[in-house]
């Protein structure tokens, strides 16, 4: 089992069942936990701080480990590299949901729209 879930990501989960009711967390895969599964859709869903996946630098920067963060930031990215490359071996939908986006669309009155979209891409 993976960290204690961030309250934003509790909240990403709130909205996420209340468009999808099937929709369960914490989701066995093989030897990979992912965020959220939706059953319905056959789609996974990973909540990724964009801080703590690297999402926000170049990778060849953070390899560099200037901080006492930037170690596991990197091991994050190579576990979320492994987790793509298993879905597509495997044929299974895999959707990425960064904080940052899901901050931004929370802010608009289409926001369950935008939800609803990016999860049946």
């Amino acid at each position: 089992m993976r960290h204690d879930r961030s309250n934003l990501e509790k909240k990403f989960g709130e909205d996420l069942i209340s468009l999808f009711p099937d929709a369960k967390s914490q989701y066995f895969c093989k030897e990979w936990v992912f965020d959220f599964f939706i059953p319905s859709l056959g789609v996974l869903v990973e909540f990724d701080g964009v801080y703590w996946h690297g999402l926000d630098r170049d990778v060849e920067e953070i390899k560099l480990f200037k901080n006492s963060h930037d170690k596991n930031i990197y091991k994050n990215i190579i576990r979320d590299k492994k987790k793509n490359q298993y879905c597509k071996d495997n044929g299974i939908i895999l959707v990425r949901v960064t904080d940052e986006e899901y901050k931004k669309a929370k802010r608009t009155k289409e926001f369950k729209l935008w939800l609803k979209r990016k999860i049946q891409k």
